[in-house]
């Protein structure tokens, strides 16, 4: 927990082995040690796509091997569950969907946590994409939404109208990213537009779990009760019960 708020981490490439997240079981352990010293309570697993491309039941496989290497570390953090980092775009939505529906690629829930190409894709064919998932019956969680070059606050409000939720990633809140990058997640935060939080935390010596900052400006930033949802009531309800 972080200032008396319990602290979800809702994408984070933790399985080891399986993409360019975590190499070895030592080394998402530690990753994991890192999350519980900065106040993360829960972690949801969240894989490229493109490793359940290469072997859906590999993945599987170490993961379920992660979840008892956890309980053998005695840390106090849960795995809450297996999803998927879908990376799609107008070349290969279909192809996804039919992956998401056929189950290589898990969802949390009814909810998919959706990559798409950070440069080179307009808001038209990012709505061809979303529109798709909502079509087939699924709600799209926009990862790391900062990141995209179509990304400023009028493109998220629309995002989010047309039923998109909204993920950030908790250092994108501190010095440690670009000023463009704080900026539009504060302003994000300030006014109401973020649903979840990750680390997208990848290895030890690359991107690795960085979070307590970014929460603590969340708290800061925004209401008790939408720092609330955003850092543990949205993941418990929407990803792991569907409401």
């Amino acid at each position: 927990m972080i200032g008396g708020y319990a602290v979800w981490d809702t994408h984070i490439h933790i399985i080891p082995g399986v993409d360019d997240g975590a190499r070895t079981t030592e080394e998402a352990i530690e990753m994991l040690r890192m999350e519980y010293r900065q106040g993360v309570d829960c972690v949801y697993a969240t894989p490229h796509s493109l490793a359940f491309d290469h072997n859906a039941e590999f993945v599987q496989k170490k993961y379920e091997e992660l979840k008892r290497a956890i309980e053998g570390a005695r840390i106090n953090i849960q795995l809450m569950g297996l999803g998927c980092e879908v990376f799609c775009h107008p070349g290969n939505i279909t192809e996804c969907i039919k992956k998401i529906k056929d189950g290589v690629y898990p969802t949390l829930s009814q909810y998919v946590l959706t990559e798409l190409p950070t440069y080179g894709i307009s808001i038209n064919d990012v709505m061809i994409c979303l529109d798709k998932i909502i079509d087939a019956g699924y709600v799209p969680v926009l990862s790391h939404v900062e990141r995209y070059e179509f990304s400023d606050i009028k493109s998220i409000a629309f995002l989010r109208d047309k039923g998109v939720q909204i993920q950030v990633n908790a250092y994108s809140l501190t010095n440690g990213a670009s000023s463009a990058k704080r900026k539009l997640t504060t302003e994000l935060v300030k006014y109401g537009m973020v649903d979840f939080v990750g680390s997208d935390a990848h290895r030890l010596d690359h991107r690795p779990p960085v979070v307590e900052e970014g929460v603590k400006r969340i708290i800061e930033l925004t209401s008790d009760v939408d720092a609330m949802l955003i850092l543990a009531a949205n993941p418990k309800q929407r990803l792991l019960r569907g409401e």
